[in-house]
């Protein structure tokens, strides 16, 4: 068992006493321990590892935050009405309570503008950002722009010294530059003036994205005299009858006389959760201790769960040349998966989905049942197709374009030898490819309706194996419009709050556009700080 039980918390031998205990040091704890510090209460942040961050400070940081007053740097508007449509019509009832989609649209801008006014947290709108679905012209309330907003950079080594070696300094994903704004790579930039604007910020330790958000939102909680603590990974709960009144770190108990806020990310880095959930494997792209405490903290607990079979998908590949202690990385971000002279076959040598679907939205139909015998041909050997047109016109992670073809791309002179090298029937992926170049030549895909399409038909012929991979699971505990666990039967646990993607995840199995997770922490992590410092102190002076 994690969790302690013990009689009475006010005559518990404790070892550090503090109002409020926030676990996780990504964008919901920092957002939580901001507020309950606001409110007045002293608080204490455990994070698990030595890098401080999360999976925030992994990511591009981006914020999905409707009606945010950034909305006007780019020229447009948005509304409360349109948000609320856009998410419910893509969203439906599939989401475990429908109520906290309003509380996310109503909170978000309210948090974005406190967070700006009273902490270092400066942010400006992201141009060329357009919703995800925005090309689904029956969805109500899409915008074009201007709902994701950034981080401004920070100097990470002016600003937080002690803390500078423990911030990542750029994100897994592969596509994204290590010092440019999401602003810079989306608009034209002159080439001399950015390159000596990257020039300047990495010697300065000048640093983007989501290590920017994390370290401006960690300069605030350090100026509030919030206790923040690394290496200190939370066992368990304290409870004491129905109450949680603290939390066991690194084998001493730390009392928390108003509430304990987990924050403490998802599960996609324990296999055994992974495949009960789940139900098949996912490779994580996320901050690697992101094992699932929090989940099973709850779970002792009494808490009720949901969307326990949902993740923030993306598509991940491997290459050799890519590693890290010596072990290779699952690289996030193929940008030759939407190149229009590929196709994807799974282990049959058959086309399974469009391939240029929503990289959140890819993921999932690797675990697709066959409906014609048992089984998930999908989890296989996945592989991306693609001809000497398309190697020639886009890098494949290390392999730049023009460059030598490395062997784990399996250069071939024709599709039977790469059907061979792959392991995958000749006759099948060669009338796969044949079917798809007849749809390439008449412009149109009867069978999964992908728009972009060019022939692959000129040797060498290449593949790339795909793994279903996850930005983070989205499974957990139900919450309250304020954040508090709840039981099953919809009562909370009292003392207990969570935040981010260790709860229930507020759109159920809806991505509605690039940084709606960072958006969701950083509101719900608001609204239960701010609940946290607002309750009652429980036992203690």
């Amino acid at each position: 068992m994690r969790n302690r039980l013990i009689d009475d918390a006010a005559t518990h031998p404790w070892q550090e006493v503090f109002d409020v205990v926030v676990v996780g040091s990504g964008a919901a704890g920092l957002v939580a321990a901001t507020m309950a510090a606001d409110g007045g209460a002293s608080v204490l942040l455990l994070e698990k590892s030595a890098r401080l961050g999360g999976t925030t400070a992994l990511s591009g940081g981006a914020a999905w935050i409707p009606a945010n007053g950034h909305v006007g740097e780019l020229g447009g508007t948005d509304s409360r009405a349109d948000a609320l449509a856009y998410i419910k019509a893509l969203a439906g009832d599939d989401v475990p309570d429908p109520e906290l989609i309003d509380v996310f649209v109503d909170t978000a801008p309210q948090m974005l503008d406190y967070l700006e006014q009273h902490t270092p947290l400066k942010m400006a709108a992201i141009p060329g950002f357009p919703d995800y679905y925005l090309h689904l012209e029956e969805i109500p309330g899409r915008t074009s722009g201007g709902r994701a907003v950034e981080a401004l950079p920070f100097p990470v080594r002016d600003e937080l010294p002690d803390h500078a070696d423990a911030l990542p300094v750029r994100s897994t994903l592969n596509i994204l530059g290590e010092r440019t704004t999401h602003a810079e790579e989306r608009t034209r930039q002159d080439p001399d003036e950015l390159a000596a604007e990257i020039a300047r910020r990495t010697a300065a330790d000048v640093r983007v994205k989501g290590v920017a958000l994390v370290a401006r939102l960690l300069r605030g909680l350090l100026d509030r005299g919030v206790v923040v603590r690394a290496s200190s990974p939370v066992d368990g709960l304290i409870i004491a009858g129905d109450d949680v009144v603290g939390v066991r770190s690194c084998g001493v108990d730390l009392g928390a006389r108003q509430a304990v806020v987990l924050a403490s990310g998802g599960f996609e880095w324990d296999s055994e959760s992974v495949r009960g959930f789940i139900g098949y494997d996912v490779v994580p792209v996320s901050a690697s201790t992101n094992t699932g405490d929090g989940l099973k903290m709850v779970l002792e607990a009494g808490a009720s769960v949901a969307n326990m079979r949902s993740y923030f998908g993306t598509v991940v590949a491997y290459d050799p040349a890519l590693t890290e202690a010596g072990e290779p990385v699952a690289q996030a971000g193929l940008p030759i998966r939407t190149h229009a002279a590929s196709l994807i076959v799974d282990t049959r040598g058959e086309r399974f989905v469009n391939e240029h679907t929503r990289y959140n939205d890819f993921p999932k139909v690797f675990g697709n049942h066959d409906t014609r015998g048992p089984g998930l041909p999908n989890l296989g050997a996945s592989w991306l197709i693609f001809d000497s047109t398309a190697r020639s016109r886009i890098a494949v992670l290390s392999a730049a374009p023009g460059g030598p073809d490395p062997d784990w791309l399996h250069p071939s002179s024709d599709l039977d030898a790469l059907a061979q090298r792959i392991g995958v029937d000749a006759t099948a992926l060669t009338a796969t490819v044949a079917e798809y170049n007849d749809f390439a030549k008449h412009g149109m895909d009867p069978t999964f309706g992908r728009r972009a399409l060019a022939p692959v038909e000129t040797a060498p012929y290449y593949a790339l194996r795909l793994h279903p991979g996850t930005l983070t699971t989205t499974g957990g505990p139900r919450i309250s419009s304020c954040g508090e666990v709840l039981r099953h039967e919809g009562v909370p646990i009292p003392g207990l709050f969570a935040a981010g993607t260790v709860a229930a995840g507020v759109f159920g199995h809806l991505y509605p556009s690039g940084g709606s997770p960072i958006a969701v922490a950083m509101t719900f992590g608001f609204l239960a700080g701010r609940s946290a410092a607002a309750a009652s102190r429980r036992w203690g002076a």
